[in-house]
C-alpha cells in the first residue's frame, strides 16, 4: 500500500509554487497608481504618483475566500471519502474529509486536527495531491488536498451522513462537490497509471 504516488515533474512542482505564491499575494491589497489628470506633463505625473488602495467597483461584492484542506486517506486501492449531511453546505455530496484552515495552522496541521474532530482518528499526512479553486453562492473554495493514511482507530461519523471505503477506480460512482472533482480525476489517473 502506498500513500504518495511519485516525485512530481518540474513543471508540475513548478506549476503548484506559482500556485502558491499567487495565494499568498491574493491576500494583499492591489496598489493603483493615482495622479492628476490635469497635468499635461508624463514627468510632472510621475513626481506626484499616489498609491491607494483598489476599489471593487460599486455593486459588486467580493466573494469570501475560504481556505480548506482535505485527506485523500488510502487504504490499498480504496479511497475514503464523506457524504455531506443535510445541515452542511452542498448536502448529500461527497467530498475528501477535512476543513478549514484556523489562523496560524500549517495546511497539514489543520487536516490532521480536523481529521481529529470531524471523524476521530489520525492520519499521517502524505504528499501534496492537488490545489483547486471552485466559486460557490457562498464564496470562493481553495480546497488543497493531500494524500494520508490512517495510523490509528477507525474512522468514525460525527458530521457526515456517511463514510465509504470507495476503489480508486470507481471514485466518480458518487457525485463529489465541484471542489473536490479535480482531485478525483487525478487520483483515478494516478491509480490507473500505477503511480499511486
Amino acid at each position: 500500500m502506498r500513500a504518495s504516488p511519485p516525485a512530481m515533474s518540474p513543471l508540475r512542482k513548478f506549476i503548484e509554487e506559482m500556485i502558491v505564491r499567487r495565494e499568498r499575494l491574493s491576500d494583499l491589497p492591489a496598489i493603483v497608481p493615482h495622479f492628476d489628470p490635469a497635468e499635461d506633463s508624463i514627468a510632472s505625473r510621475d513626481s506626484k504618483l499616489q498609491s491607494t488602495p483598489a476599489q471593487e467597483p460599486r455593486g459588486v461584492p467580493v466573494k469570501k475566500q475560504i481556505n480548506v484542506v482535505g485527506a485523500v486517506v488510502v487504504r490499498d486501492d480504496t479511497i475514503l471519502a464523506a457524504q455531506r449531511s443535510a445541515a452542511m453546505a452542498l448536502p448529500g455530496m461527497w467530498e475528501f474529509p477535512g476543513g478549514k484552515i484556523e489562523a496560524g495552522e500549517t495546511p497539514q496541521q489543520a487536516l490532521a486536527r480536523e481529521m481529529n474532530e470531524e471523524l476521530r482518528c489520525t492520519v499521517e499526512i502524505g504528499e501534496h495531491l492537488e490545489t483547486t479553486s471552485h466559486e460557490y453562492d457562498f464564496g470562493v473554495v481553495t480546497l488543497t488536498t493531500y494524500y494520508a493514511t490512517l495510523v490509528d482507530d477507525e474512522p468514525q461519523l460525527t458530521e457526515h451522513s456517511e463514510i465509504r471505503w470507495i476503489p480508486a477506480s470507481a471514485l466518480d460512482s458518487v457525485e463529489w462537490a465541484p471542489a473536490d472533482v479535480p482531485a478525483v480525476e487525478r487520483i483515478m489517473r494516478d491509480f490507473s497509471s500505477g503511480a499511486a
